[in-house]
């Protein structure tokens, strides 16, 4: 496996299976549950030391949430196209959200075990 930085997963708890699954594969893995009550470090253009250590993000934080939806708006700006984001959405958030995530993939379930380390494996030759 080569050398690389972090995936990025932002979920609204830190018990997510995708965390569990890629901490398995070998990737370190930063937990973000957002920014709660505060505004998030970005979005007030200020640093992100997770975000700046990120490689990949997988992010599942709720797209009705006008804030999340900065957030998601915010990674595509600072990542640019060579970063993977995988984006979880609920059910027709794909449709009603399109404009946002027309240049990341999205999973419209839970993604599955393989999925994650289909995953991995783009995180790894994005890394070779």
């Amino acid at each position: 496996m080569s050398t690389f930085r972090t995936v990025l997963v932002d979920c609204a708890s830190d018990r997510s299976l995708q965390v569990d699954l890629l901490k398995r594969l070998g990737h370190p893995v930063e937990t973000c549950t957002g920014p709660g009550h505060d505004v998030c470090p970005i979005l007030k253009n200020e640093p992100c030391p997770m975000l700046e250590a990120a490689n990949a993000v997988i992010f599942e934080l709720d797209l009705d949430l006008e804030q999340h939806r900065e957030i998601l708006a915010k990674y595509r700006e600072i990542l640019g196209p060579n970063v993977p984001i995988r984006v979880v959405v609920q059910p027709g958030q794909q449709v009603e959200y399109a404009e946002l995530l027309r240049s990341v993939d999205v999973w419209t379930h839970e993604p599955s075990v393989a999925e994650v380390d289909g995953f991995s494996a783009l995180i790894e030759s994005d890394n070779e």
